[in-house]
C-alpha cells in the first residue's frame, strides 16, 4: 500500500505536530523539525556527492592507503552521518566559494597525511 504525497504529509505534520506542539508553517504542510530534517538531509547527501566524492577520488588516483581509501562505504557513511548533524556548517561550505575552497584543501591536507 502506497501512501500519497498529501497522506504522507498528513503524518509528517502530525508527528511534527507531536514533537514540537502545534507549530508549523502555515500553507507549507510541513512543521519546523521536518523542514530542519529535510534541510539536514539534503545538505549531508550535497556534501557527499560535492566535498566527499572528489576528495575521496583524488586520494585513490594518487594511491595514498588510509582508512578513507580502504573502506569507502563506511567512511561515506561517517561524513554523511557527521554532515547530516553539522548541516548548517556543511551548508556554509557548499555555499560559500572561499570557504569551499579552504574546506577541501585542508580536509584533502588531513586525509592525504600518512596514518
Amino acid at each position: 500500500m502506497g501512501y500519497t504525497l498529501g497522506r504522507m504529509s498528513v503524518i509528517l505534520n502530525t508527528a511534527g505536530e507531536f514533537i514540537m506542539g502545534s507549530i508549523a508553517i502555515p500553507g507549507a504542510g510541513l512543521g519546523v523539525v521536518e523542514l530542519y530534517i529535510l534541510f539536514s538531509l539534503t545538505t549531508a547527501i550535497v556534501g557527499l556527492i560535492r566535498v566527499y566524492a572528489p576528495i575521496h577520488k583524488k586520494l585513490a588516483e594518487r594511491h595514498i592507503s588510509n582508512m578513507i581509501t580502504a573502506s569507502p562505504m563506511l567512511s561515506s557513511l561517517i561524513f554523511a552521518a557527521l554532515g547530516f548533524i553539522t548541516s548548517p556548517f556543511l551548508f556554509m561550505v557548499l555555499v560559500v566559494p572561499s570557504v569551499n575552497h579552504k574546506f577541501m584543501a585542508a580536509m584533502y591536507e588531513s586525509l592525504a597525511a600518512p596514518d
